[in-house]
């Protein structure tokens, strides 16, 4: 009675386990191999088109609109440049009152301004010349003329309004040398030998320096050419 139960135990630890139940769990599990070789197709990701530039201005003005003005505005011209040099020669007719002559002048900029404006520039310049000036008439029988050569220098205040126009006042201060002549008799003399001026006139440069300029004072209208460069 002890044996047989010993018997039954042996035999089936050395069964072996039906086909069926081996072949069940492979049947289940897909293969490895399979997966790794043939992978699932991936779209491939949108292609970025920018929008077209239409669209995108109100929303950049908008943008704009948002901000302060000064961030995109063009900046002021620096305040207080210097104008354009004067430098150079000028020749010019005189139309005096009652009398014609002709002058020169010659002049040497001086750097420096005092405006600050956003678009008017200024400077300086120191004038030397002289002038020859003649008056005449006839009364009957006599006839007088009188002439006078003048030394002078002052000094004018360039406003530019752009490179190539500007306006100035002048004065002047200088010596006059009078010569008299009355019914054939010549008298020279110092006659109020002092002499100011005071004047407004106007240049405008063209190209290579070459200069109209014009300008009235007390003496008359002065119009002439200048090369200032």
């Amino acid at each position: 009675m002890v044996c047989f139960p010993i018997s039954l135990s042996l035999i089936s630890a050395f069964v072996p386990a039906p086909l069926g139940a081996a072949n069940q769990p492979a049947a289940t599990t897909p293969p490895l191999v399979a997966q790794a070789t043939t992978p699932e197709p991936v779209a491939p990701p949108p292609q970025f088109s920018p929008p077209p530039q239409a669209q995108t201005a109100p929303t950049q003005t908008a943008t704009m609109g948002s901000q302060s003005p000064s961030m995109y505005a063009a900046p002021p011209p620096p305040l207080g440049l210097a104008a354009p040099a004067l430098k150079g020669p000028t020749v010019w007719g005189i139309l005096a009152y009652g009398g014609f002559g002709v002058g020169a002048r010659f002049a040497i900029p001086v750097y420096g301004s005092v405006l600050h404006h956003p678009t008017l520039r200024d400077g300086f310049a120191v004038e030397f010349g002289a002038d020859y000036v003649h008056w005449s008439e006839t009364a009957g029988v006599y006839d007088w003329s009188y002439n006078v050569f003048r030394a002078a220098a002052g000094v004018m205040w360039d406003i530019w309004v752009n490179d190539q126009f500007a306006f100035y006042p002048k004065v002047e201060l200088g010596y006059n040398h009078w010569s008299y002549n009355y019914g054939g008799y010549t008298i020279t003399q110092n006659y109020s030998p002092i002499f100011f001026n005071g004047a407004a006139g106007a240049l405008y440069r063209l190209n290579a320096g070459l200069t109209l300029r014009a300008e009235i004072g007390y003496t008359g209208l002065a119009v002439g050419v200048g090369w200032l460069f």
